[in-house]
């Protein structure tokens, strides 16, 4: 599942840009 976390923490990023 350490990928599904590493997904997250790519995506934190462009949430908060979004």
């Amino acid at each position: 599942m350490r990928s599904l976390l590493i997904l997250v923490l790519c995506f934190l990023p462009l949430a908060a840009l979004g």
